[in-house]
């Protein structure tokens, strides 16, 4: 086992069976989005390290953020987790009313925002500095629909998006983290959520909401979405299935072995979510991921004929790699004695010549080319409507 100390972005497994965290890497966020650099050999964290601690995380395979509260006790598998279920809202599939009460930008806060200072913010109605109550003349009200969140405080239904560099001031910590609102409701706020002894005139959140709804905007990439209008309706397209796969039992997965993973299903030839490493390009050895010029590759691949399942509606699938990449260790200076003991066998020539399958005399002959009548009703995999 390693030792790791320090302030990171941890990667942790749970192991129920004895009851411990097991650090298996640290993650880093750039401009060009967050890897993970492994940490080999792993970190065991006991759970009673958290006594009477709250433990708080992102886990994908749960939709976001995950919480473990303090018991009093050192926490067992038997502890509560809380999260909520996280699914995107395309603009223009709902038409929602939503209210907002800490972190509210509007359209005047946005259009100061970007004339301002680095230290200036971008949120209105004095809600920068406000969690769950204020008077509510401190609060903002929206619109969703085909535009996105809208405010219309001023009449006119404004867009709030700041996707451009160049908006943000110079220095500004939202130029990389994007503008994220608090939680938006999609019932007016109101006085019956406070406690007791709460001034009158004010509002306050629900203390334990349901559902909920928060808005992004920044100049990233993954700060932003597109979508396709056609008139004043978006065009609707399927969103990408998360779908689970355990990755097999087997040393050379690393920590991963055994271990249940979240990937995504895009369509055909598009399932993305395996985990990463970073390596030199020069030699393929394993580096940091924030040595210069390092390159993000897969730590491993699924196995072809590897099965599973996506969720709605039920649909097996079948895995095959459409492509491979094979990645060379530079040996050095062993590379003549590791050379030196290769045996290359002798491969005879292949026989019987060439063959022509549109010939109908020859073996291979594949018949008689079909007349198309109609649309094709599987392309790549993909049945056709």
């Amino acid at each position: 086992m390693s030792s790791v100390s320090g302030y990171h972005n941890w990667q942790l497994q749970w192991n129920s069976a004895t009851q411990t965290f097991s650090v298996i890497g640290t993650q880093q966020c750039g401009s060009n989005g967050c890897v993970t650099t492994p940490i080999s050999p792993v970190a065991i964290v006991n759970a009673n390290a958290f006594d009477n601690e709250p433990i708080s995380g992102w886990a994908d395979s749960y939709g976001g953020n995950v919480n473990i509260p303090p018991t009093g006790a050192p926490h067992t598998a038997a502890d509560p987790v809380y999260y909520y279920v996280q699914s995107t809202v395309i603009p223009g599939s709902a038409s929602l009313a939503l209210f907002c009460l800490s972190q509210c930008p509007t359209a005047a806060s946005l259009a100061a925002f970007q004339t301002g200072t680095a230290q200036s913010s971008p949120f209105g109605n004095g809600t920068d500095q406000q969690w769950f109550s204020a008077a509510s003349a401190n609060t903002v009200s929206y619109s969703f629909d085909a535009g996105g969140l809208e405010d219309s405080s001023g009449g006119t239904a404004v867009p709030l998006v700041l996707e451009q560099p160049g908006q943000y001031p110079s220095g500004s910590t939202y130029a990389q983290n994007g503008i994220n609102t608090g939680r938006l409701f999609d019932a007016p706020l109101t006085y019956t959520n406070c406690p007791s002894m709460t001034p009158a005139g004010t509002v306050c959140e629900p203390a334990n909401p349901l559902s909920y709804y928060t808005w992004v905007t920044g100049s990233q990439q993954w700060q932003q979405s597109l979508w396709l209008t056609s008139g004043s309706k978006v065009v609707a397209f399927d969103a990408p299935q998360n779908i689970s796969y355990t990755v097999p039992n087997d040393p050379a997965y690393g920590s991963y072995a055994g271990v249940p993973i979240l990937l995504q299903f895009n369509g055909f030839g598009n399932l993305s979510g395996i985990p990463g490493d970073c390596v030199d390009p020069v030699n393929n050895a394993s580096v940091a991921c924030n040595t210069p010029n390092a390159r993000y590759v897969p730590l491993f691949s699924i196995p072809d004929g590897a099965t599973m399942t996506l969720p709605n509606p039920s649909t097996p699938l079948i895995v095959k790699s459409l492509n491979a990449e094979i990645r060379l260790k530079n040996l050095g200076a062993s590379a003549s004695t590791a050379c030196a003991s290769m045996t290359l066998a002798t491969v005879p020539p292949p026989t019987g010549g060439t063959h022509d399958p549109s010939n109908s005399s020859d073996a291979f002959y594949i018949g008689v080319k079909p007349t198309v009548t109609a649309s094709p009703k599987v392309i790549d995999g993909v049945i056709q409507p």
